[in-house]
């Protein structure tokens, strides 16, 4: 907790150098991790992870193409509650992967093939043209 802090002063200031520094380290039973886990997290990491107190402009800046994919078994957040929240301020397309976790749909098939169609349906034409 104290380099936390420490980081925290330290980049309040504009030193930003050590943001890749551990900070949390996360301890899970042997018998529960699948190598899919990050179980240390950099300062950097773990501000990334945390939402500003005041969410609401930035979902409503994601443009209505977006897809937001997220694990049915996520240990992190409560995946049934992003389709709910999204829709409140965007158009983006919420999906519940089943079976899969906060880590795992990183690698899940599934994942892969929802983010190809996703892309495929893009019109990634130059504006313009």
């Amino acid at each position: 907790m104290p380099r936390l802090i420490g980081l925290m002063m330290l980049n309040a200031v504009g030193v930003q150098a050590l943001g890749g520094l551990p900070v949390m380290q996360i301890n899970k039973p042997e018998e529960t991790l699948d190598g899919t886990e990050t179980l240390s997290l950099s300062y950097r990491l773990l501000v990334s992870r945390m939402p500003p107190l005041r969410y609401e402009p930035f979902l409503r800046a994601l443009p209505g193409s977006s897809l937001v994919l997220v694990g049915e078994r996520d240990e992190e957040f409560a995946a049934e509650k992003y389709g709910p929240l999204f829709a409140l301020h965007t158009d983006a397309k919420v999906e519940v992967l089943p079976g899969l976790t906060h880590d795992g749909i990183l690698l899940g098939e599934e994942t892969f093939r929802k983010v190809e169609a996703w892309w495929n349906k893009l019109d990634l034409k130059p504006r313009g043209t």
